[in-house]
């Protein structure tokens, strides 16, 4: 999944991803990114393990 992807299914920008990829984001964001972070995180995993 590219960066792109990830940042139009979470709702946020490109250039948040890259920044939490390269750890220049810190460990504050906000409550809705997170959220979207994890459930994409939930839907990828729920779809490899029926796969």
């Amino acid at each position: 999944m590219t960066r792109d992807q990830i940042a139009e299914e979470v709702g946020c920008s490109r250039s948040m991803i890259n920044a939490l990829a390269l750890g220049q984001r810190g460990k504050r964001l906000s409550y809705e990114i997170g959220v979207g972070l994890k459930s994409l995180f939930e839907r990828l995993e729920n779809n490899r393990h029926a796969a």
